[in-house]
């Protein structure tokens, strides 16, 4: 998801927002509910200047494939100094 003119906090709380409205919605199959969760990776351009779009891309993947080993069903946003989970709030944890 590209999100053009938001900053790392706004990002954040969307991706936090979407995640848990997957949260509370689960696939039906007949009369079952399958629970459903999403991880997600953020990474802010704007702290990341000068890098080609594919490797900014590849900050944003990096954080996803950070966030499943950590519990999964999280919002991880990759910085210069390093991976911040995104608290239920939307606001940051640093790690």
């Amino acid at each position: 998801m590209v999100l053009p003119g938001c900053d790392a906090k706004a990002g954040c709380k969307r991706a936090e927002h979407i995640r848990q409205e997957i949260e509370v919605s689960p696939a039906q199959a007949g009369e079952a509910k399958i629970p459903l969760t999403v991880s997600m990776g953020v990474a802010n351009s704007a702290e990341w200047t000068g890098l080609e779009a594919e490797s900014f891309i590849r900050k944003a993947d990096e954080a996803l494939y950070r966030a499943k080993p950590d519990g999964r069903n999280r919002v991880v946003i990759a910085r210069p100094e390093g991976f911040d989970q995104v608290h239920p709030a939307g606001q940051l944890i640093i790690a």
